[in-house]
């Protein structure tokens, strides 16, 4: 039997929960139809939290520290992918292009002040 892990996403901002939960049991019913276990769920909602009140520099340091918890979320889901047996050559590609971008966001947040609002 394969594994596979599910990813679902918001799309925009206009998007609704029902509309994750759909993507979902549409990923489900595949996987079931074609003998797929799903060993893991990641749900993509960055920036779902932004809000168009906050600007400038703030904002930036914002969605810098949204991508860095992205990026850890796909860090783990890729853990458990390999820890359940699935390994491949996409998986260890996708890792070494998630630790180069968490390296490069770092360097970026080094840039900030340290706001207080986390």
């Amino acid at each position: 039997m394969k594994k596979a892990v599910a990813y679902a996403r918001f799309s925009s901002d206009n998007q609704r929960e029902e509309s994750i939960d759909a993507q979902l049991r549409a990923i489900e019913e595949y996987a079931q139809r074609n003998n797929i276990l799903l060993i893991d769920k990641y749900i993509d909602k960055l920036y779902e939290h932004l809000t168009t009140t906050i600007s400038g520099q703030e904002k930036e340091f914002l969605v810098l520290k949204e991508q860095l918890k992205k990026l850890d979320t796909e860090e783990e889901v890729l853990n458990n992918a390999i820890l359940n047996g699935v390994m491949n050559q996409g998986i260890v590609d996708k890792n070494n292009s998630i630790q180069k971008r968490k390296k490069a966001i770092g360097e970026q947040l080094l840039n900030f002040k340290t706001y207080s609002i986390l």
